[in-house]
């Protein structure tokens, strides 16, 4: 190694390295036999299938040091390098031995990401599933092939329905359900720079896709889309958000910079700036003369082979300027009444360049312009309603120069004109929102089509010949403000970007929207969650978020256990669920109308008239029984006090509970066992205060047993009693402070120190056991993290990386319930986590 040091290069690489590569791709190929590619003809027709059979050889040579056993492939045992690189040598094959590999989760759960995610960005028609759950799990995923396994069986069952995972490689847990909000798209990419304002997507000079993101943090990001990863940092100039953003290419013979892509944004500012996006570096100083914000940026080939720039603002005018001196052509045009939402280049058949631009309200018009004379062309086109947002130049079926509009909030249409005539071309397409995008692409298969997306979150498609939708509205996008870009990747397909208030990112394949759909079963923001059993001995869970239902399901089968029962109030904040005296299941929910819901899940009905009796939001509910079996049912809120009633006659028992001096996040029942007769089956409550502290109450006294228990440095979401298991009875709390503490409930002390690791606040915790009775405790919150614990030991058991911040658990045995901003899961833990 030493004396072939120059050759070689050394990668510690998350797959196992290091390894080992030969530094010069020549000497490589030289090794295999490889002259260079030929530039084309049938000699490098020739070259290419000798090349992809060498690949074949050494594919299947690598594969071949794999074990194999009954399960499959044993991917632990295979080589740092084989489980590095194997996909990228397959690739250059493609086929059966690609989609084979692509479809193992156990090779996908060892694998490189770094070689993997590229081939999974834009996969086949028959890998389309597989590359949405891979890229679904991608940002959990990491040196832990075990944490990877249970990641990507979950994102499979989110994504497919079904059942992933069952190869040689143990999970670390193994998903029951898992039910997402409803989302086509095939991955999601977050920049980390808050909502996405505007989108362009152009080809660099190497032949990479590449996406430029306006964004609200002030910065302009670029991504490479074919590997889903940004690069570069971020093109940082502007003070204030990015509005837009367009792409140019400098082009012409014997001019320096002859192909160079070159970028426009511009932002509440008032600049309108000038960026090489491949060297990520700015192309002179901000470009000023807007009086006030700038809206909307364009750039068109210019007589000569230069750059045109347009941009248009809030101060109802539209600016033409030299991109590369930052000097204005002629005086600003200055025709429309409010300020300037788009602009749009395109080109005549003989030639002539047009420029189009759309007015806010009242405005309300479009108009064309000549943009080398600086001179309209044609009357201003109207028929919109106070706004026009969108506006694209495209070319109709039969060749024909087409302009498409889209309509503001009042409007909500989208509309296609003849531009050099003003006429408009057949009858207005409509959206449940304001028509934020509208774009032209070329038709899978074949023709054109329109694309256009809109406030009401979907991205919409139709067919250009006879104007009609083609199939259902793309949806997954939980924001408004929806940009749409069209893009066709190397293999000639057409896919689509686009850009949304939500802070994401997103690739879809348009002919989803023809069948092989996916759709979730819950809201985004799944608030509350809970287990209960009925009569029958079946295990049910309740949960509830922002849509406005309360959702029951078999915990054993994943499946919707009946219809959505209707919540009657805005969001549900709480579910529970309690057995009555006859021995049928109760469900309870509370939210922000200040009243709590009694539902007899056998009558299919409310049990009596809501409870009544809070003066704020209701945050928490919970059942328990008294120390004589009765039925009894919690709840707190932000009016800072505790109340108990009797379930099934709406009765108060007792009165309110002050005592906290901020609003009251959890109430939780638990039941002593332990510590003789004292404690033996004395029932309690809990509650957890935005006052930094625990509570403990005695349901029938009125009293409070503990407390105030303090040691807490924030306010706390979260208390939760252990089961009956072995040893006494504990209460765990989470906190903005980002501990978890144990304590004895009876005495109000805490038990060792606090449970230290969570990196933002901690909103739910919840007891389990294993089947030992041994107890185990999972504390879940803001840094995306559920955290399984040893509650005796505080030992840390797992870290399982989620999507989205954590708003509810909920326990029974290993049975974990998770809801949280992207949906809800049920998972079941690995013995293995107890030892």
């Amino acid at each position: 190694l030493r004396r072939a040091s120059q050759y070689i290069d050394r990668d510690d690489e998350p797959a196992g390295g290091p390894l080992l590569r030969l530094r010069d791709g020549t000497l490589a190929r030289l090794l295999r036999g490889e002259p260079a590619e030929p530039d084309g003809g049938e000699a490098g027709d020739a070259w290419r299938r000798r090349h992809a059979e060498r690949e074949r050889q050494v594919t299947e040579a690598l594969l071949a040091t794999v074990p194999v056993t009954a399960q499959g492939r044993d991917w632990l045992a295979a080589h740092p390098y084989v489980r590095a690189h194997l996909a990228c040598h397959a690739a250059e094959v493609g086929g059966d031995l690609l989609a084979g590999l692509l479809a193992d989760l156990d090779f996908l759960a060892v694998t490189d990401p770094a070689g993997v995610g590229p081939l999974l960005t834009f996969p086949a028609a028959e890998l389309r599933e597989v590359g949405r759950a891979y890229w679904r799990a991608r940002s959990l995923l990491g040196a832990d092939p075990h944490a990877n396994a249970a990641y990507l069986a979950e994102a499979s069952r989110a994504v497919t329905g079904a059942q992933g995972g069952g190869g040689r490689i143990r999970p670390l847990y193994t998903t029951r359900l898992a039910s997402v909000p409803h989302d086509d798209s095939l991955l999601v990419l977050t920049l980390g720079a808050g909502s996405v304002n505007g989108i362009a997507v152009a080809t660099s000079p190497d032949g990479r896709l590449l996406m430029a993101a306006a964004c609200e943090d002030g910065t302009v990001r670029i991504v490479d889309l074919m590997a889903a990863e940004q690069l570069g940092e971020p093109l940082a100039g502007h003070e204030g958000w990015v509005s837009e953003v367009a792409f140019g290419t400098l082009k012409g013979e014997g001019e320096a910079g002859a192909g160079r892509l070159v970028l426009a944004s511009c932002g509440l500012d008032m600049t309108v700036r000038v960026w090489d996006p491949v060297a990520g570096t700015a192309l002179g100083g901000p470009i000023t003369g807007h009086t006030e914000p700038v809206i909307s940026v364009e750039l068109a080939a210019a007589p000569g082979g230069g750059l045109l720039l347009a941009s248009g603002g809030e101060d109802s005018t539209v600016r033409l300027w030299d991109p590369l001196t930052g000097q204005p052509l002629g005086e600003p045009l200055t025709a429309h009444t409010n300020q300037v939402n788009q602009l749009a280049f395109g080109t005549t058949p003989d030639g002539r360049l047009l420029l189009a631009s759309t007015g806010g309200t009242p405005d309300g018009t479009i108009r064309l312009w000549d943009p080398l004379a600086r001179t309209p062309v044609g009357e201003p086109l109207t028929g919109h309603s106070l706004s026009v947002v969108a506006v694209s130049f495209g070319t109709a079926p039969d060749g024909r120069l087409l302009l498409a509009s889209g309509g503001g909030r009042q409007d909500k249409t989208v509309r296609l004109w003849d531009p050099l005539t003003g006429k408009p071309v057949g009858e207005p397409l409509g959206h449940d929102g304001a028509v934020d995008t509208v774009e032209f692409a070329p038709a899978p298969g074949g023709g054109r089509l329109l694309v256009s997306a809109s406030t009401d979150t979907t991205i919409r498609l139709w067919d250009l010949a006879d104007l009609a939708p083609l199939g259902e509205p793309l949806a997954g996008h939980t924001g408004g403000g929806v940009e749409v870009a069209a893009v066709t990747v190397p293999d000639g397909r057409l896919l689509l970007v686009s850009g949304s208030e939500d802070a994401t990112v997103r690739l879809w394949d348009p002919t989803t929207t023809a069948g092989g759909r996916t759709r979730g079963d819950n809201a985004r923001w799944v608030d509350a969650v809970a287990f209960g059993t009925g009569s029958d001995g079946q295990l049910l869970l309740a949960s509830a978020g922002q849509d406005e239902v309360v959702r029951l399901w078999d915990a054993a089968s994943g499946k919707p256990a009946c219809e959505p029962v209707p919540a009657q109030c805005g969001s549900v904040l709480s579910v529970a669920l309690g057995t009555a005296p006859s021995g049928g299941l109760l469900l309870a929910w509370a939210g922000d109308d200040k009243k709590v819901r009694v539902w007899d899940l056998s009558a299919g009905a409310l049990v009596g008239q809501p409870l009544a009796g809070h003066t704020d939001w209701v945050r928490s509910v919970t059942f328990g029984t008294g120390l004589d079996q009765r039925l009894l049912l919690a709840s707190v809120g932000d009016d800072k006090v505790l109340r108990v009633w009797d379930p099934l006659t709406g009765e108060p028992i007792g009165r309110p509970r002050p005592g906290h001096t901020g609003w009251i996040d959890k109430v939780a029942f638990g039941t002593v066992t332990g510590g003789g007769e004292v404690g033996g089956g004395r029932p309690l409550l809990a509650t957890a205060s935005g006052d930094h502290t625990v509570r403990v109450w005695d349901p029938a006294s009125e009293a409070e047993v503990s407390g105030p228990l303090t040691g807490h440095d924030g306010p706390v979401h979260t208390v939760a009693f252990s089961a009956s298991g072995r040893g006494a009875v504990v209460l765990a709390s989470g906190s903005e402070d980002k501990t978890v503490r144990v304590w004895d409930p009876l005495t109000g002390r805490p038990l060792g120190g606090p449970l230290v690791g969570h990196t933002g606040w901690v909103r739910s915790v919840a007891f389990g056991q294993w089947p030992d009775g041994g107890l185990l405790l999972a504390s879940g919150g803001g840094d995306k993290t559920v955290r399984v614990w040893d509650p005796v030991t505080h030992a840390c058991l797992a870290t399982l990386q989620r999507r989205s911040a954590v708003r509810a658990l909920a326990m029974t045995g290993a049975l974990l319930a998770v809801g949280s901003d992207d949906g809800l899961s049920v998972i079941e833990l690995d013995g293995r986590l107890a030892r």
